[in-house]
């Protein structure tokens, strides 16, 4: 779901939740014991983790790059500079998603970021954890594969529309 979708009333309950949840969550800290080195300053600490959370959700594999690769957290970044309401939620969202492990979630192993961003697209539909998730992944997709360097391997050399496929049309 895009992050224009989100209601005002849902946005305060997001962000009313975030300000309880500052705490650090027994369940999400059991499913990730590891802990590393902090990283340095808050913008930095930000920028590190929507990194690594977009690779989490788009790695890189034999054919294609991973999503930092090709600039989806900077498109994130740049995208939240002209929506309030979804700059807020990345706020609030990586605030509390660093503030549940020492040294935040960019300093966690790979095994440990999975087992978070799992835990997350669990969580219950109406969290924080999981609207970040949802709409992260939404928009970390949409700009992904929008990029023609993600098509390696897929066997097309332009996007469908506007005219399709012509060499399928029956």
């Amino acid at each position: 779901m895009p992050p224009s979708s989100l209601s005002r009333r849902q946005f305060l309950q997001l962000l009313l939740w975030s300000l309880f949840a500052m705490r650090p969550s027994s369940a999400l800290a059991n499913a990730v014991p590891e802990i590393a080195a902090p990283s340095k300053g808050p913008r930095a600490a930000f920028e590190q983790s929507l990194r690594a959370f977009v690779d989490v959700l788009i790695p890189a594999d034999a054919l294609s790059a991973a999503a930092s690769a090709v600039g989806v957290d900077a498109q994130i970044i740049a995208l939240s500079k002209n929506d309030y309401r979804f700059r807020k939620l990345l706020s609030v969202g990586f605030k509390w998603l660093d503030s549940q492990m020492p040294g935040g979630f960019a300093q966690l192993s790979e095994d440990a970021q999975i087992r978070v961003v799992d835990w997350m697209s669990q969580a219950d539909g109406n969290s924080l954890p999981r609207r970040l998730f949802e709409i992260l992944r939404y928009e970390s997709m949409s700009f992904y594969y929008a990029d023609h360097r993600s098509w390696q391997g897929l066997r097309i050399q332009r996007p469908p529309q506007p005219i399709g496929y012509p060499d399928h049309a029956g």
